[in-house]
């Protein structure tokens, strides 16, 4: 199965500490690519390389990612996002 695991690294150009995930930008996104077995960082503006790499993938994997990373991610994708299939971490945590 071709899966990445990622977390973002936001800011808010702001100023505002507010946490609004359609006022944030991507500072850095760090990922695991399992079909090339690597670790790539992608700093701001390399988002639309990200998103094609997410793409590819059959299971996105994070921690809070459903309610915080694809939202901020959500302003750079010309495609659903929020459709990918997923498994978030905080999400099984909060079942038990």
């Amino acid at each position: 199965m071709n899966y990445i695991v990622f977390d973002i690294e936001t800011y808010n150009p702001d100023g505002n500490d507010k946490i609004d995930t359609s006022a944030m930008r991507v500072s850095v996104i760090g990922c695991y690519i399992s079909w090339l077995d690597e670790y790539i960082a992608f700093i701001e503006g390399d988002e639309k390389d990200f998103l094609n790499i997410l793409k590819q993938a059959e299971l996105v994997v994070g921690y809070n990612h459903i309610w915080f990373d694809l939202p901020v991610l959500k302003k750079y994708a010309q495609w659903d996002i929020m459709s990918l299939p997923n498994y978030d971490i905080m999400v099984e945590i909060e079942k038990e």
